[in-house]
């Protein structure tokens, strides 16, 4: 694999200095490796003709999507020049020809080269939109069905709750691996969630502690004596200070003073 300052101006106009943060843009070529578990990914992008190695945590990834991200780049002393992903999101094509072949190249799981030229046909441009947000249409297309249909559109929503959950995270210093996390375990719905009540966050996702979520929720407007942030704050000092220790019982005198110090309400 050549790697050359031609092809960091591929990746964001950056000369390869070891961890240079780049931005970069191209087509995935090969899925080298992926970690179902915890989304780790390694693989091959190429942009005007030119290779790198991505690595990182990431939503699900097929060869065949164009992606655009940033990251460090870095050489490797075994494996060459590549760019640590900390922030990657799927480009999804917009004219019909484009979602043919996107649809034909599995990244949508169940649509191969004949389902997809049936919804291209059917949908055009709004294929995609229409996938995602109308299962019920594409149900009426033969040989697919309402299950199949709701698959489709539920694999389409979480894939753009992944990315907008990056979008909302990122900014509070809240890594790749951890935003995977709480995608995974609050699902495409998570940025909603968050956006609702960001202390859900403490409440569910091991690793994350009320601070974190109490910065993400003074964002959000939810500082002071909002209601939201006394009860997570008292759920999640509960949790902490009493049923993981095994104990059943907390002085509510002790517990308001600690908290209103804590708190400074």
């Amino acid at each position: 694999m050549s790697f050359n300052r031609r092809q960091t101006d591929l990746f964001g106009g950056q000369e390869s200095d070891p961890s240079k943060s780049v931005s970069f843009a191209g087509l995935v070529t090969r899925v080298v490796f992926r970690n179902e578990e915890n989304g780790y990914t390694v693989m091959e992008v190429t942009g005007e003709g030119e290779e790198i190695v991505i690595v990182g945590t990431m939503p699900y990834l097929a060869a065949g999507d164009r992606v655009t991200g940033e990251g460090e780049l870095n050489d490797h002393p075994v494996y060459g020049p590549q760019i640590h992903a900390r922030l990657i999101a799927r480009e999804e094509p917009q004219e019909s020809e484009r979602i043919e072949i996107y649809l034909a190249s599995g990244a949508v799981k169940g649509i191969g080269p004949a389902t997809a030229k049936k919804l291209v046909r059917a949908f055009g441009d709004e294929t995609l939109a229409v996938m995602r947000t109308r299962p019920e249409r594409v149900a009426r297309i033969p040989g697919i069905g309402i299950k199949k249909a709701r698959e489709f559109s539920d694999q389409l929503q979480e894939d753009q709750g992944y990315q907008s959950l990056q979008l909302l995270l990122l900014p509070f210093g809240i890594g790749p691996s951890r935003i995977h996390r709480i995608h995974k375990i609050l699902g495409a719905q998570a940025e909603r969630i968050i956006r609702t009540n960001p202390y859900e966050l403490a409440g569910k996702v091991p690793g994350v502690g009320f601070r974190t979520a109490d910065k993400i929720a003074s964002e959000l407007g939810m500082s002071g004596d909002h209601p939201g942030r006394l009860r997570g704050a008292v759920l999640f000092t509960m949790d902490q200070r009493l049923f993981r220790d095994g104990h059943t019982v907390e002085s509510r005198v002790e517990l308001v003073r600690e908290l209103s110090r804590e708190l400074d309400v």
